[in-house]
């Protein structure tokens, strides 16, 4: 059984290489983009993936706001932050809002996948 990921960022071409990246993991499909989180709480409420890859800064609804609404939607569903942001400060408030997991954009591939 596949891992469908849902990937939520501002920048298509971080979009595109995750879905190369993902592509290539046979354990991993990508069940959806969305470049914004109005478009991410729309995506997940017709289709909900097993993971959220979620950017943190974006206009409109900030990823916090995401998965805030992500969790309220699928309390058991798995998010993950994919962001370029290092503060401890970022980290507190995406995991005390329901993020399992917290990745930085300068991690290698591999890094992010695992």
């Amino acid at each position: 059984m596949t891992t469908r990921i849902l990937i939520v960022d501002d920048h298509s071409v971080l979009r595109d290489g995750l879905c190369q990246l993902i592509d290539n993991d046979p354990e991993l499909s990508v069940s959806g983009q969305a470049s914004n989180g109005h478009e991410a709480i729309r995506i997940l409420g017709t289709d909900p993936p097993d993971l959220l890859l979620v950017d943190l800064h974006m206009d409109g609804l900030d990823g916090t706001m995401v998965i805030q609404a992500a969790k309220d939607l699928y309390p058991r569903l798995r998010i993950v932050v994919l962001t370029a942001y290092t503060s401890a400060s970022y980290v507190r408030s995406a995991l005390s809002s329901g993020a399992h997991g917290y990745v930085v954009k300068s991690e290698s591939g591999k890094n992010i996948l695992r």
